[in-house]
Parts: C-alpha cells; sequence; structure tokens
C-alpha cells in the first residue's frame, strides 16, 4: 500500500509540456505509460585494513521496467515556463552476474610484502522484481528564434530525484561455488548463520538483517540539481515536435543487504557519493481532437559516479506514449 500511495502522489504532482510554438499561457496535462531497459554497473573495493585484495562487481543487464507517469508544461505569463514529470515503475524481469574477489583472511599485521590467496567466483543470478521511481521539476525562460519562424528555445534549470530497488534471487552464492572447505578455510559466514547471528540481537532491526532464504535486496538513488534546455518546433497546427536535455550535478547513495559472499564488507556495503548525469529526450505531439492530443517519446539516462575505489555506472533507455489535453 506504501508504494501505491507514492505512485499516486508522483501522479498527482507530475509534469512536462507540449509547445505549439508559442509562450503564452497554455497549459498540458498528460498520463502516460512507458517501457524501459536499464543497465547498471557497481564495482567496490573493500578497505584493506578490512580484507587485504578483497572486491566486488555487480553488473545487472535488462532490467526490464513497466512505468506509469504523468507531465505538465505551462508558462506564467510570458517570462516564466515550468514543466514537472514523474514516474513510477514495476521492475519485471532482469539479470545479475556478481564477480567477485576474496582474500583469505590474513593471520599476521599486514605489510607490503604480505602474500595472501584469493579465490574469484562468479554468480549469476536473476532479479525477481521491486520499483523505480523519478520525479522532475523544471523552470526555464522561453527565447524565440527569430532566424526559424516556429521554434523555440528555453534555457533551463531544475532539480531531479530516481531510485531503483531490486530484489534478486540467491541461486547462486560464494558457499555453493567454491565449496564448504574452501568457504570455511577464507572466514566466510554463511547466510543462515548470520541471520541467526542478527536475529537473536537486540540491537540490530529486522530490516537489517538478511533474510533466512537468501533473499538480496540492492538500492540505487541519485538526486540533485541540474542545467539544460528544452527545446519546441511547430511545423503544423496539428504537429509538434520536441526535445529535452539536462546535465545534473548528483549525490548517489547505493547500498545492498545481500547473502552472496559471505563477508560482511561486501554484503552490506553502502556509500553516497558525488555523481554527474545527463539525459535526452525526443518527441512528437499530435493533436487527434479539439485539445486532445497523442504524446510519443524516446528517453535515454545516464549517472556516472568513480570516487574512491566505489565505482558507479546506472543506464535507462525507453519510450513512452501518452493521452494528454491542453487547456
Amino acid at each position: 500500500m506504501k508504494h501505491v500511495m507514492k505512485a499516486l502522489s508522483a501522479l498527482v504532482l507530475t509534469t512536462a509540456v507540449v509547445f505549439a510554438g508559442k509562450a503564452e499561457a497554455n497549459t498540458s496535462l498528460a498520463f502516460d505509460i512507458g517501457y524501459r531497459s536499464d543497465d547498471l554497473q557497481w564495482n567496490h573495493r573493500v578497505a584493506d585494513d578490512v580484507r587485504l585484495n578483497t572486491k566486488s562487481k555487480l553488473n545487472f543487464k535488462d532490467l526490464e521496467i513497466f512505468q506509469i507517469g504523468a507531465k505538465l508544461k505551462s508558462t506564467c505569463g510570458e517570462c516564466v515556463y515550468y514543466r514537472i514529470e514523474g514516474h513510477y515503475g514495476w521492475v519485471l524481469d532482469g539479470d545479475l552476474r556478481e564477480s567477485d574477489q576474496i582474500a583469505q583472511k590474513a593471520s599476521s599485521p599486514l605489510t607490503t610484502s604480505t602474500v595472501t590467496c584469493v579465490i574469484n567466483p562468479v554468480l549469476h543470478n536473476k532479479v525477481r522484481n521491486k520499483y523505480t521511481a523519478d520525479f522532475n521539476i523544471g523552470f526555464g525562460y522561453p527565447l524565440q528564434w527569430c532566424l526559424c519562424n516556429g521554434l523555440q528555445v528555453i534555457p533551463t534549470v531544475g532539480f531531479e530525484y530516481d531510485t531503483i530497488r531490486l530484489n534478486g534471487k540467491n541461486r547462486e552464492n560464494i558457499e555453493n561455488v567454491v565449496g564448504d572447505g574452501v568457504f570455511r578455510d577464507f572466514c566466510l559466514v554463511a547466510c543462515r548463520d548470520r541471520h541467526d547471528e542478527c536475529s537473536s540481537s537486540s540491537s540490530s532491526s529486522s530490516s537489517s538483517c538478511p533474510g533466512n532464504g537468501g533473499a538480496n535486496k540492492f538500492r540505487v538513488t541519485t538526486w540533485g540539481p541540474w542545467i539544460g534546455f528544452d527545446l519546441a518546433y511547430c511545423h503544423q497546427d496539428c504537429w509538434n515536435v520536441y526535445s529535452e536535455f539536462q546535465f545534473q550535478f548528483a549525490r548517489t547513495r547505493r547500498q545492498r543487504n545481500t547473502c552472496s559472499s559471505g563477508l560482511e564488507a561486501i554484503d552490506r556495503h553502502r556509500r553516497t557519493r558525488t555523481a554527474f548525469g545527463y539525459s535526452l529526450k525526443i518527441g512528437s505531439i499530435y493533436f487527434i481532437r479539439c485539445n486532445w492530443f497523442l504524446d510519443g517519446n524516446i528517453f535515454w539516462k545516464h549517472w556516472y559516479s568513480d570516487r574512491c575505489h566505489d565505482h558507479l555506472s546506472w543506464s535507462q533507455l525507453g519510450v513512452g506514449l501518452g493521452l494528454g489535453y491542453m487547456f
């Protein structure tokens, strides 16, 4: 029910408009459905004082997402343009490939000459469900392009929030791949043992304990201001095209609560880092009857963060189709 309320809130607050090639106080409201495919890569290295030569690489591929949304675009007078947009989506399917390098725990203090044995297991699992959400608001100043009649250029600034939460199956884990003997030799802790220890501790909440069945949970969130520009071209009275470009200065929060590696420094990893992102949307609007219109678009987004042995790359590619009304 909580997720449904978030979706309804996003629909009520949402945005992004239709241009008719003029900057008058025209307002459009549209509701849309869409499909997108996400790819996400997340690499992080464990601190040497915790475990030497230990790192993990997560590669989420072909995350199929169905989403609904709403968008609003309008102008206040002749000087202020604004757009608001929000979506809520359901993750339908996806693949996860985890490549780990885990070193044997050193039995003596670490030095520059310390040598440790390592294992390099590769795990393949499926992403089974969870959701995505985003909200975007922008403001701009409409400019008329004198060299081309019907073209508008609007410099914009705004704020965007995006999040994705994933549940992964634990069909493969390191204990199954390398065997129980090697697993114990490297001082790793099985999910079932960690669950029992976590559940018996009064200081740990149930939400922070790994599932006894081995469920893996991942979350990535980005937020921050952006600058960009919108373009709109009115070719005919019933047919318009538009585009939106953004460059974002963001913070990104990534965290995982998993049972796959047996090492808490990997399975409970979480970081907040600076990120940069850019996005492009290209669409077309066709008026079908009176003020009713169809809005079709294709969009692409990408975020990148690489700080202190923690790398994140998140890409989205999708299409949307909406029905709207211009007031």
